[in-house]
């Protein structure tokens, strides 16, 4: 791991997480109080941002998820010493914290989503989608989710674990048989998924590529977070050992690749719609643009696409954490103000659900509670093992000779 003459620095001590824990307790703290808060004040209100805050959250965690599946299924080098991150962040236990935070949306589907009324006056859109959207089938869709993401996820981090232990490298053959068919059933269940949770919202509006944006959204706040994390301990043990010029160029061209399919897909989306002037379509587009949306659309646009291309295409921003650091962090925190655009509006019908851009109390208690959840849920388990996977022989050449045996 290596690479040329570069030389492993001296660690500035070991990258411990436990600071991480008190941040996420205090971030559930003051995020549930505004919660409790946003609820008492406007209940409708309050279920319609937590569903932007889980939508957040949930896209981290499915990204973990899915990068660790990439990771196993082609092995790559790169990604080596982020393996620990997306398993923490995307393992088990955060899939089943996800699952317990996704139940006030489930809590609250009459709030959120127009198809569960039943009462509603008769609507030939939704009549003939209620095969698919009705509450039974929704809730048992969510069972199949769940279910079939925390056993995977559960399987491949025992696997990776348990080679840590005894260097059976079968255990790395068996991943791979496990994750290659498990990443396209991961990516078919993704597109199904974010339709229910998002896109049902505007439930006479649809498009074909939802789900392919989604994954781009998940790829890009799993690469950067896991970057993030990488970089911000890049002088402290054991990821001094992985820091180097060919590791942050590829993790900074990763970055690069799914900019760029943000890029596309969105740009792919607004010509498709723009062109076609659907009525059951361009309503995505004009809820967006209203009331000081346009402005968020903007900023998304530069904070997404513009900066981050013009800085992952230079060479020497890739060269260095501390730089690719910034490109990194900017390519996650945009993704708060994206995930609003594309969720928020969509609770406009008619009437606006709300009036203006007016941030809810409940917008930012969601963000920190479930944010706070979540930060706890990966400290403990980064706690757990090993912050690189030490079974992997190309890990055991990086590592300083005293760190090789560690475990």
């Amino acid at each position: 791991m290596s690479h040329g003459h570069d030389e492993i620095q001296p660690a500035q001590g070991r990258a411990d997480f436990g600071k991480t824990l008190p941040l996420g307790g205090a971030l559930l703290l003051v995020g549930g109080g505004l919660c409790a808060m946003a609820y008492s004040q406007n209940q409708t209100h309050f279920f319609q941002s937590y569903l932007y805050g889980f939508t957040f959250w949930m896209i981290l965690t499915l990204g973990c998820f899915g990068l660790t599946l990439l990771h196993h299924t082609v092995r790559g080098r790169w990604s080596l010493p982020l393996l620990r991150i997306w398993e923490a962040g995307g393992g088990a236990p955060m899939l089943i914290a996800m699952g317990l935070a996704f139940l006030p949306i489930m809590a609250g589907l009459n709030e959120i989503y127009h198809w569960t009324d039943k009462h509603a006056p008769f609507d030939a859109v939704v009549q003939g989608k209620r095969w698919w959207l009705n509450d039974e089938f929704f809730m048992l869709r969510q069972g199949i989710y769940w279910f079939i993401w925390v056993v995977a996820a559960a399987v491949l981090r025992a696997s990776s674990l348990r080679e840590d232990r005894t260097r059976n490298a079968n255990e790395a053959i068996r991943r791979t048989n496990i994750s290659a068919p498990m990443l396209f059933l991961f990516l078919c269940m993704v597109t199904v998924c974010w339709t229910d949770w998002v896109m049902s919202v505007q439930v006479h509006w649809f498009s074909t590529i939802w789900g392919a944006l989604f994954m781009v959204y998940q790829g890009l706040m799993g690469l950067a977070f896991g970057g993030m994390v990488f970089m911000l301990n890049a002088k402290k043990a054991p990821y001094n050992a992985f820091v180097n010029k060919q590791t942050t160029k590829d993790i900074g061209n990763m970055m690069f690749a799914f900019t760029m399919l943000w890029g596309y897909l969105t740009l792919s989306q607004y010509l498709i719609i723009y062109s076609a002037n659907l009525p059951e379509e361009t309503p995505y587009f004009v809820y967006r643009t209203e009331g000081g949306y346009n402005i968020l659309g903007v900023a998304t646009v530069l904070g997404s696409f513009f900066i981050p291309f013009l800085l992952l295409i230079a060479p020497r921003i890739k060269a260095a954490s501390n730089t690719l650091l910034g490109a990194a962090a900017l390519i996650f925190f945009v993704r708060v103000i994206d995930v609003f655009w594309v969720v928020i509006p969509s609770f406009y019908s008619g009437e606006a659900a709300r009036s203006g851009l007016g941030v809810q109390v409940g917008d930012l208690g969601s963000l920190l509670a479930i944010g706070g959840l979540w930060l706890i849920v990966f400290a403990l388990q980064m706690k757990r093992a090993e912050l690189v996977p030490l079974h992997d022989p190309r890990v055991q050449e990086a590592l300083p000779e005293g760190a090789q045996h560690a475990s």
